[in-house]
């Protein structure tokens, strides 16, 4: 699953996505809200995007609002 793959939250992945370039991901991640907030997706996401070899980046987060997403090709 990538980034993109996940409905809203797009200030919440860049974020993500910031913590994880600078170094500053904590060793736990605890994903909490409502039912439908799209929790799951976006641990899997994170996951993948933090595993990944081949991570994409765009120019000016003209992808949907994203600055960057996994190749979803990895293993």
């Amino acid at each position: 699953m990538q980034f993109k793959e996940v409905i809203g939250q797009r200030n919440l992945i860049n974020k993500l996505i910031r913590l994880y370039e600078d170094g500053r991901v904590p060793h736990l991640q605890l994903f909490s809200g409502i039912e439908g907030t799209q929790k799951l997706a976006l641990a899997i996401a994170f996951g993948q995007y933090i595993n990944c070899k081949n991570r994409q980046y765009f120019d000016d987060a003209t992808v949907d609002g994203l600055t960057a997403d996994s190749c979803g090709v990895c293993p």
